[in-house]
């Protein structure tokens, strides 16, 4: 059953609970009213009776009317009327009746009859358990009438203040949840890889609880956006692993020949011809061709990592020496802020420092040595962060484009004119199998920063102390 469903069911029953509550006591009230009417009159019929018996024994009829007359100054009472055993009538606030006879039996007991707008009362008047007359009270309920009319009207007052309450409800409901449900539900069954950029729209207004989820779901389909393309990306590095094989075998063997074959043809030519010229160029082309095929296979073939414990700052600072004259030459200015308390990380130290030479040589590349001082900085950082090693790389080179940025660990992307493209492609696998992570921010003008986080394997290194 759908929610607008239940929610009709549930201001349905809402609406029904209020009309019965209505009822309930609007028949409270009249049974309260009519118990008190009832009670009242009795008790007044009595006493009356009661008072009665010596005046009628005696005769003192004018004294019945004196009682009477004292009685009916209630605003409620419409007329008494008391009569003898022959139903003769003694006394009457009506002086016309006086002297008649009524017919029908006297009551033996006292009795109350309801009609529309007033209430009998009759109640006997005994003298030695012997019935000598009967007490006739008739009441007014217009006042009794009235106080229910105001009554109904109060609870109707209500009854209509409660059922504005909830329809006005069930109309923020409506809005503000079951409508934006309705079409969160439409928009995320409708969800496929065309429309994962765009975010989901809810209407204005919607309770922040489902604008929350809308924005879950908006961070979820840009994780999954971005999970498409990781597995787009491994999987063109798996179809680029197949190929390579072959490409290999078909490449590498002809290119030996004809490599073969130049070195052959070099030695009858002699090195004034301008043939001779030409063959050092085939043979540079030879090279280059070899370099891409090395660096493609390296690429595609999966290193096993040799995890060994490695200090990462010793690692750095060897780094670093072993490319001081390249930096020198470009009248870099080197800083390093190493962490001593750094410990010892179970990796492969070998694939770490060819991600380190990677990562700074593309720094130096970014830096332009004809600027000042201020910018021509390198800067390498060691330090802990929880159970991660963070290393980062800062400088003050070009930066990278925003456009660029998300690509720059894509195979064979480069912003270098001589680039392979390959680098970077690599130092993200090797990190990715040492289950740490590379990442890239930058800014053009602003230089770069590089962060590499590996995992600190306590239990490791505590084993090798």
């Amino acid at each position: 059953m759908r929610l607008q469903s239940k929610v009709f069911i549930f201001f349905a029953c809402l609406f029904l609970l209020l009309v019965l509550q209505w009822v309930f006591f609007i028949t409270y009230e009249h049974r309260i009213f009519t118990s008190e009417m009832q009670e009242k009159g009795t008790l007044v019929a009595d006493n009356l009776a009661e008072i009665s018996r010596d005046p009628i024994i005696n005769y003192q009829f004018s004294r019945l009317i004196m009682q009477i007359q004292s009685i009916q100054q209630q605003s409620d009472i419409d007329h008494i009327s008391i009569v003898d055993s022959r139903n003769q009538v003694l006394a009457d606030t009506r002086e016309a009746v006086e002297g008649w006879f009524f017919s029908g039996p006297l009551t033996e007991e006292t009795t109350v009859e309801f009609r529309h707008d007033t209430m009998l009362v009759r109640s006997p008047i005994r003298m030695f358990g012997s019935l000598i007359g009967n007490v006739e009270i008739l009441f007014s309920l217009d006042a009794y009438n009235q106080k229910l009319r105001t009554s109904t009207m109060i609870f109707l007052f209500f009854l209509f203040f409660e059922i504005l309450i909830s329809v006005l409800f069930g109309i923020f409901t409506e809005f503000q949840l079951v409508k934006p449900l309705d079409q969160l539900t439409s928009q995320v069954t409708n969800i496929t890889s065309q429309s994962l950029d765009h975010p989901i729209e809810l209407a204005a207004g919607s309770v922040p609880e489902i604008t929350r989820v809308a924005q879950a779901i908006d961070l979820m389909k840009s994780n999954l956006q971005q999970a498409q393309q990781e597995i787009v990306i491994k999987t063109r590095m798996a179809t680029m692993g197949k190929i390579a094989a072959n490409f290999a075998h078909e490449i590498r063997n002809p290119l030996e020949a004809i490599s073969g074959s130049v070195e052959i043809l070099s030695y009858h030519i002699d090195e004034a011809l301008p043939e001779f010229e030409y063959l050092s160029i085939i043979r540079e082309e030879i090279d280059t061709l070899n370099d891409y095929l090395e660096n493609f296979l390296e690429f595609s073939r999966q290193q096993p990592v040799n995890r060994r414990p490695v200090d990462m700052n010793s690692l750095i600072s060897s780094t670093l020496l072993l490319l001081r004259p390249v930096y020198a030459k470009k009248r870099i200015h080197c800083y390093t802020d190493l962490s001593p308390l750094l410990p010892e990380l179970p990796a492969d130290a070998g694939q770490i420092k060819r991600v380190l030479i990677n990562i700074m040589l593309n720094s130096i590349e970014a830096i332009d040595e004809s600027g000042d001082e201020a910018h021509r900085q390198l800067k390498v950082m060691s330090r802990q962060d929880a159970d991660q090693a963070v290393i980062t790389i800062e400088d003050s080179g070009c930066g990278i484009a925003p456009e660029a940025l998300g690509q720059v660990f894509e195979p064979y992307f480069t912003t270098k004119q001589n680039g392979s493209g390959i680098g970077l492609a690599i130092s993200n696998q090797i990190i990715e199998r040492h289950g740490g992570t590379l990442g890239i921010e930058s800014a053009p003008g602003m230089g770069s920063t590089v962060t590499v986080r590996l995992p600190i394997d306590t239990e490791f290194t505590h084993a090798e102390e």
